[in-house]
């Protein structure tokens, strides 16, 4: 791999035209955005900072000064598509105060992740700033050809371990350049080797793993949902910026270069502001979140399979949309759009449904009425209606008088057709809205404390198709348990499935870490199974017995498993977690995505004293599907 410092000037000889340069998507190359776009490395310390009190243009630039006499600076840009052996060139604006020794790397990298120009191979490509004090701004370039190897490219920003310097550095650019090679400028210095510097953040090898990408920074402050959608050959994300601001990723899944749309919506401390989208019939991306007990935050593209045209509609259908939550969107009979939220807050809310008309581009209620009524004493927390192999929608929840989540009671039960029309378990038409009072719908009358929570009551189905409900209670002894409850002899027959000596003992509002998480009932190689996640008892898919239906022994399975350094956190600040989320929609070929961040943990949704965790990058790993 070559690698020049260029010229501050090109010459184009009179009668030639000169290549045109094809530009890399760098985000946020002006740091008018702050960090956004740009990883900075637990080691940096705080050296790298932006400031309004010098930008280049704009607004905005990056402050690196480092008095650390040990450890430099450490700050790379997400990573962008590379060709290989072709000649990249990267230009930016620098300013000098003191000391020496800020350098600015170009780092290509292979599909696995691995760095391909490094000091130990002697190719390692880097522009150090002149040392000479200015008050004025100064062009820098850096050219550097792709290894053969490379499909990634990155730009690091590191001043030297061992010494101390002061520069600002603004309005980077990034593009592939078919002009040839160009002349080492005498107003560079040589190239500075610095014999303990890491060009760090280098993905891990697996054999479980096809490819691992850079999306952008995210806020780590606390956790909340992202999104992450595959249609065909086009791959969508939404998440909260390393500003908090939501914002929406988009690529071509064979290629490693990221478009983004930022949408006017800020995320504060509560983890129930997650982000859901999805595409309608004409593929319009139609996207939703941000809300607890708010106001409704949408947002809905004009053109097919673009976020550059999203943009927020005030309203759906303009009535009870002050004080939503839980947005949902599902596809109901006939592949129609329908929007699911609550009105209202916990211990005092109704669940209402839309429906979309894609040819009017326009919403209204799939219901004249909500169809889950609280009457201002309570709200259910419904799971969203699961298609089973008998053609009907089923539906289960929990009734929750109190924001307290110790405060769930009576797990009930209804079935559709349409989502229209609803009925008891036995067949008998409801009159809507359903209430805790509507006759034929409790399925177990656990009372409140009895030891459900929202998100426990799963849908599933056994070997012979019958509907089976899971979920969590405490026994006679007080301990928590699992229990099945299936539609035998026309009464609902309860199964206790396991003997745990262990009590969940959970309550108060907020956004909870869960003792116990579970699935619903599946048949896995013709074996009744169910997945649970305990604390202590561990996780795992369990078999259990068609008969006595009690949980048996783990089932081995033929998944991925991830490596360990996927697992651990890479930040180094105090109590971060890592975060996943599956992929939803499906890839033209059939691969298999997923979404990786970290965070600290649920803080009942309240704000955290400072310091807060710098923001950590959010990556796309493709999966390899288990043979």
């Amino acid at each position: 791999m070559s690698c020049l410092m260029a010229p501050l000037f090109s010459l184009t000889l009179q009668g030639e035209q000169a290549p045109t340069p094809k530009a890399l998507a760098l985000q946020n190359p002006g740091f008018e955005d702050k960090f956004a776009g740009w990883i900075i490395d637990p080691t940096d310390g705080g050296k790298s900072t932006i400031t309004d009190a010098a930008a280049h243009t704009g607004k905005l630039c990056l402050k690196v000064m480092d008095e650390d006499k040990q450890l430099g600076s450490s700050l790379r840009s997400v990573s962008l598509p590379a060709e290989a052996n072709k000649q990249y060139k990267l230009k930016f604006w620098a300013k000098h105060q003191s000391g020496a020794g800020m350098n600015v790397y170009l780092v290509f990298t292979a599909a696995n992740g691995e760095v391909l120009n490094t000091q130990k191979r002697g190719n390692e490509c880097v522009v150090t700033i002149p040392p000479q004090p200015t008050e004025d701004w100064k062009p820098m370039t850096l050219v550097a050809t792709a290894p053969s190897e490379a499909t990634s490219v990155y730009i690091y920003l590191h001043s030297s371990n061992g010494g101390t310097v002061t520069a600002y550095l603004d309005d980077f650019s990034l593009a592939q350049d078919s002009s040839g090679p160009e002349a080492e400028t005498a107003s560079a210095l040589p190239k500075q080797v610095d014999p303990q510097i890491k060009v760090g953040f280098q993905p891990v090898e697996s054999p479980a793993i096809a490819q691992k990408l850079d999306i952008s920074t995210v806020w780590s402050g606390h956790p909340v949902g992202f999104y992450l959608l595959t249609q065909g050959k086009t791959q969508f994300v939404a998440f909260y910026d390393a500003n908090r601001q939501m914002t929406l990723a988009q690529r071509d899944i064979d290629s490693a270069q990221w478009t983004f749309k930022k949408l006017d919506s800020y995320v504060g401390w509560d983890s129930h502001n997650y982000i859901t989208m999805t595409l309608d019939s004409d593929n319009c991306l139609h996207v939703s979140g941000n809300m607890h007990v708010d106001p409704l935050v949408y947002f809905r593209g004009t053109k097919p399979l673009d976020i550059q045209s999203v943009e927020r509609v005030k309203s759906m259908v303009g009535d009870r949309e002050e004080r939503t939550t839980y947005p949902v969107f599902m596809k109901g009979p006939n592949d129609n759009l329908v929007f699911i939220y609550r009105d209202g807050q916990s211990g005092n809310g109704d669940t209402l449904y839309n429906i979309y008309d894609a040819q009017k581009k326009a919403w209204t209620r799939l219901l004249p009425t909500a169809l889950l009524e609280g009457k201002g004493k309570m709200n259910a927390y419904a799971s969203v209606p699961a298609k089973g192999p008998d053609g009907y929608y089923h539906m289960a929840w929990v009734w929750r008088t109190n924001p307290g989540a110790e405060f769930c009671e009576m797990l009930s039960y209804a079935k559709s057709k349409d989502l229209t029309h609803w009925e008891t378990v036995a067949g008998k038409p409801i009159s809507l809205p359903a209430s805790i009072e509507t006759p034929g719908l409790i399925v177990d009358p656990i009372p409140l404390k009895g030891g459900i929570i929202n998100g426990s009551g799963r849908i599933g189905f056994d070997k012979n198709k019958e509907l089976v409900i899971a979920y969590h209670k405490y026994d006679e002894r007080g301990n928590t348990q699992m229990y099945f409850a299936r539609f035998e002899h026309d009464a609902w027959k309860i199964y206790e499935a396991t003997h745990w000596d262990y009590r969940w003992d959970f309550g108060g509002g907020g956004s909870l870490g869960f003792g116990i998480s579970h699935g619903g009932v599946e048949v896995v190689d013709g074996k009744l199974a169910i997945r649970i996640k305990h604390k202590k008892y561990g996780a795992g898919l369990y078999e259990i017995d068609p008969v006595s239906m009690k949980l048996g022994e783990k089932i081995p399975e033929h998944t991925v498993v991830l490596p360990s350094a996927l697992m651990a956190p890479e930040s180094e600040f105090p109590g971060m977690n890592v975060m996943w989320a599956n992929g939803s929609g499906q890839a033209s070929d059939g691969r298999q995505f997923r979404l990786r961040w970290e965070t600290l943990t649920a803080n009942r949704d309240q704000p955290r004293d400072k310091p807060w965790p710098a923001a950590t990058i959010l990556r796309v790993i493709e999966v390899k599907t288990p043979q």
